[in-house]
């Protein structure tokens, strides 16, 4: 069973990760709890009107596990034979750049372009903390409105290290004003899990 279609709790406590929780009545309440509303870097936890929400029990916020982890930028696996859920974070770090020396190095690192220019760049990514095995990895570029601006490159990973490097070379036309996201993923039980995501503003 997918993890997202299944309810697991977690034990988050106060500015855990940057949260910021508040248990108060006037959110209403559960099963006999109160609900509380929970942050994540200043952004509220997305849980579903169908989704057990977050509520507080002595003294401890309990909030959905999928949703703390998408938050987090983790990759969630639910193991139902064991009835175990493992959380793992890869660093996962990006930056751009528009040219590589002749060593193969990269130079001039950017983060924003002119609207309307038709730039190829290289998307270079550096993974460490890997301690999962995934089979393989997606990176996207979406533009301000959500739609996919390239094709999505997927790659398989034969033989995961812990830690490794991957540049890959897109070329994007920035004809709207706004951010372009760019998205790593790992595949995760069938699906893609967004670890980590950087922008490109475009004006």
């Amino acid at each position: 069973m997918k993890a997202k279609r299944i309810a697991i709790l977690i034990f988050v406590f106060t500015m855990l990760f940057g949260a910021s929780v508040y248990a108060d009545s006037l959110w209403g309440s559960y099963e006999g709890f109160q609900k509380v509303k929970v942050r994540v870097n200043g952004t509220e936890l997305n849980i579903g009107e169908k989704d057990t929400p977050a509520f507080s029990i002595k003294g401890n916020a309990v909030t959905p596990l999928q949703q703390t982890a998408d938050s987090l930028k983790a990759v969630l696996q639910w193991n139902e034979a064991t009835q175990t859920a493992d959380l793992y974070k890869p660093n996962v770090h990006m930056f751009f750049a528009k040219d590589s020396a002749a060593d193969g190095s990269l130079t001039k690192p950017f983060a924003k372009v002119d609207k309307g220019s038709n730039i190829s760049f290289v998307t270079a990514v550096q993974i460490d903390n890997l301690t999962f095995k995934p089979k393989s990895f997606r990176i996207t570029i979406e533009d301000p409105d959500g739609n996919q601006v390239v094709e999505p490159l997927t790659m398989p990973i034969d033989k995961p290290d812990e830690s490794f490097w991957f540049n890959y070379l897109f070329k994007v036309n920035f004809s709207k004003a706004g951010h372009y996201t760019v998205k790593f993923a790992f595949e995760n039980q069938g699906a893609y899990t967004v670890v980590s995501e950087k922008t490109i503003l475009s004006e």
